[in-house]
């Protein structure tokens, strides 16, 4: 299921000696709900010692919500899915793309309950529509994104091919 992930706040707090301070105007930031589609293939190349009936998931999150693929037995899980993770992106134009915030992949170990490794994915493309309302074409490119974990997150434990829309 869809779980919450706590979001962060930046804010910046000044002093003055004075209160004439000139403020800024603030702008006015809108939220807009947007879908992140998923392609959730397979991994490989899972490093985990233990028994050969360890189930294993895949973790998607961004912007605060999560949605994660059912655990399929190892060391090769193959989901050939896609999961559907609906955010809300705030832009202060209607008319320029949001902040597009990063994509976080889990590998979880189901029978341990335990993640085993994680990425941060930077995704910069977002499609939009032509002048006619048409959405521009999608074409499907998945990659493999290395995961890490391990005491510092520097050992590679394993493998994702996944591509985002």
């Amino acid at each position: 299921g869809q779980a919450a992930v706590p979001a962060s706040v930046l804010i910046t707090i000044e002093r003055s000696p004075t209160e004439d301070i000139v403020r800024h105007t603030r702008k006015l930031v809108k939220p807009m709900m947007y879908i992140l589609r998923s392609y959730c293939f397979m991994a490989r190349n899972i490093e985990e010692r233990g028994s050969g009936e360890n189930r294993y998931g895949m973790r998607v999150a961004c912007a605060g919500r999560s949605i994660q693929t059912p655990a399929l037995p190892g060391p090769r899980p193959k989901w050939m899915t896609h999961l559907d993770l609906q955010v809300t992106l705030y832009s202060d134009s209607a008319k320029e793309p949001p902040v597009i915030e990063p994509i976080q992949l889990q590998l979880y170990n189901i029978n341990s309950g335990q993640e085993l490794g994680k990425a941060i994915c930077i995704y910069t493309h977002m499609r939009q529509k032509d002048n006619l309302g048409n959405w521009e074409p999608y074409v499907l490119s998945p990659q493999w994104v290395k995961i890490k974990g391990g005491g510092f997150g520097t050992k590679n434990v394993g493998e994702f091919l996944v591509g985002f829309e």
